[in-house]
């Protein structure tokens, strides 16, 4: 079984309107990985994906686009932050 990815709200930005998010890795034994913290523009961006998402997507297929979507978030972001 693959490892299954999760967000989080990190909090409200001081205008009130955008909260900043991150997310992590869960591994099959359950044990959670350091949470990748967005930015203002990549959490705004990800919160846009999940929610068209929502609208859009059966219940069956939502959790694993919901998935498909977090894992492309998180592998570009990880990679990106340990190539700086």
């Amino acid at each position: 079984m693959d490892d299954k990815y999760d967000w989080a709200t990190t909090g409200i930005t001081h205008d009130g309107h955008h909260q900043l998010m991150h997310i992590y890795r869960c591994s099959t034994n359950g044990e959670k990985s350091q949470p990748l913290y967005l930015d203002q523009d990549q959490s705004r961006l990800l919160n846009a994906c999940l929610q068209q998402l929502a609208k859009d997507a059966s219940d069956d297929t939502w959790s694993m686009m919901r998935q498909a979507i977090l894992r492309a978030f998180y592998e570009t972001l990880i990679s990106s932050t340990r190539s700086s």
